[in-house]
């Protein structure tokens, strides 16, 4: 997982830095794209890996809530900077911020501790009577 963030804190980086070119701007879509494809499948099969037995509609729910509801900050983001500071640069700068950000919090998931966790929440959970 963090080797596909770090692949896709490459574009915005590189825009930061030197992207002059259409080409190099397609060869970034490209790395972005392709780490995208395989974060996002790691991400939810860790994900599932960390719910209890029939909790997964919840647990899903609030990870599809945290991750649209928040979709906007980024945008939101780019477009203050870049209309403050008068600099695209600047703006995709701020998303790499992000990345490291979130790589930051990953470094401390301990997976093994999660399984517990899941564990012990089945055990203690009672059966949902539909």
């Amino acid at each position: 997982v963090l080797l596909t963030i770090g692949m896709m804190a490459i574009p915005p980086a590189w825009g930061v830095l030197a992207l002059n070119t259409w080409a190099e701007f397609f060869i970034t879509a490209g790395i972005y794209g392709f780490a995208f494809g395989g974060y996002s499948t790691v991400n939810r099969s860790l994900f599932a890996g960390c719910i209890p037995r029939g909790r997964e509609a919840e647990f899903y729910g609030f990870y599809e809530v945290t991750n649209r509801g928040t979709a906007w900050a980024g945008p939101l983001l780019i477009a203050w900077i870049s209309t403050s500071s008068g600099s695209y640069r600047a703006a995709f700068g701020s998303v790499v911020v992000f990345f490291v950000m979130g790589a930051g919090i990953l470094t401390f998931f301990d997976a093994a501790l999660a399984q517990q966790e899941r564990e012990r929440m089945q055990d203690a959970s009672v059966p949902v009577v539909v």
